[in-house]
């Protein structure tokens, strides 16, 4: 079934250039237009589309008033701005109130608004009121080998979720050093430390509560202080402790597991819904990853959780070589290809802010980790018991 899309927009070489990529997709959109507010508030009543696209400047109205009064009347349609550079904060502005994306008109690429608007409509669907579960999804992260990008990827989708409106925990099992005390995250009243002289048995979950940063709304980061001497990994017990009551007051349970299979990340894995193994595109890289999910064969049997890959293009490869260089040797095609945006990750990094996802949507390695949260949750629909 087609889904229905009004576009609302004065400039009629834009509005044609949208209807010509939407039109390729072979029926996929039934697609209206409309040349000022006042029609497209009359299209909305008369055909209630699944999506309306609006541009901030009409001849009958401008700027964040414009989104207003679509909203009203949109009757629960997935909106999605259009604006130019210079209004930029006004769309930030019409997404913390109900919009789903916005495109900059000339940065964005005419041929990625049919996915746009695909994504906008997923982000859509979670954002709507959710029956209370027992069960939050646990995501796993794993990297193939040490500074893949496991981190990175794993808290930037952490915030992608949180953006969603989702209650979100990252909990990172292995000592780090802080990154993100430049972002003004204030200091949780303990660290997870303070927690370990207690039998895993007696920790409530108002007590790890108290363990968390709140990075951002919907955020919490729960993370092991930076050890001093040789590092011990939790036992399995504690790992299995805190996972379940990081549950109780969170919706997505995001695990970064590092790189390395010991016993904690062992029992971390056992409380993951869905693995993600994260790996580079070159051949050595591509060969430490077939040794590691051996190794999980042989930590996790007989039961496996479900795995996906994610290969990060530091070096710019042809993606179908390496896509099918992965399912020679793992026997698996990797979800998708990330972005890796190698300068701004490096800055960010070593500004202590390393949530990439708070820039605005039109950035590539905005659009990877949200294609992945798409992905990942996609999977994940249907299964029993999770949201």
């Amino acid at each position: 079934m087609s889904t229905r899309v009004l576009v609302i927009e004065d400039n009629k070489d834009y509005e044609g250039l949208l209807t010509s990529v939407l039109a390729q997709r072979d029926g996929a959109f039934d697609l209206q237009s409309a040349g000022t507010l006042s029609e497209g508030l009359q299209a909305i009543e008369r055909i209630r589309p699944e999506v309306i696209l609006v541009d901030l400047d009409l001849p009958d109205s401008s700027g964040y008033p414009t989104f207003q009064r679509v909203r009203e009347v949109a009757h629960d349609g997935c909106l999605i701005v259009l604006t130019g550079l210079d209004d930029e904060d006004t769309a930030i502005q019409a997404m913390e109130d109900g919009a789903q994306d916005y495109l900059v008109k000339s940065l964005t690429q005419p041929r990625t608004v049919p996915q746009r608007i695909q994504m906008a409509l997923q982000r859509r669907r979670r954002r709507a009121p959710l029956p209370i579960s027992p069960k939050a999804l646990v995501l796993g992260f794993l990297g193939s080998k040490g500074g893949v990008g496991t981190s990175t990827l794993a808290e930037n989708l952490a915030a992608i979720l949180a953006m969603e409106g989702q209650e979100t925990a990252i909990v990172d099992f292995q000592p780090s050093p802080e990154r993100h005390a430049a972002s003004g995250a204030a200091a949780p009243a303990h660290d997870l430390n303070h927690l370990l002289s207690k039998p895993a048995g007696v920790i409530t979950a108002a007590e790890l509560k108290e363990c968390t940063t709140e990075l951002m709304h919907g955020l919490r980061l729960l993370r092991m202080k930076t050890a001093e001497g040789v590092w011990r990994p939790l036992g399995a017990a504690y790992v299995t402790a805190i996972v379940s009551l990081v549950r109780q007051f969170c919706t997505h349970v995001v695990l970064d597991l590092g790189s390395r299979v010991d016993e904690s990340v062992a029992a971390a894995l056992r409380a993951c819904d869905i693995v993600t193994v994260v790996l580079d595109t070159d051949p050595a890289a591509i060969d430490s990853c077939a040794t590691l999910l051996r190794q999980l064969e042989m930590v996790m049997s007989p039961k496996m959780p479900e795995i996906r890959l994610v290969a990060v293009d530091r070096l710019h490869h042809n993606q179908g070589t390496v896509a099918n260089q992965m399912v020679r040797h793992l026997k698996m095609r990797p979800v998708l290809t990330v972005t890796p945006a190698a300068d701004d990750l490096a800055t960010a990094y070593l500004a202590g802010m390393p949530l990439l996802t708070t820039f605005h949507p039109d950035d590539a390695f905005r659009r990877s980790i949200q294609a992945l949260a798409d992905a990942l949750l996609s999977s994940a629909s249907g299964r029993d018991g999770v949201p």
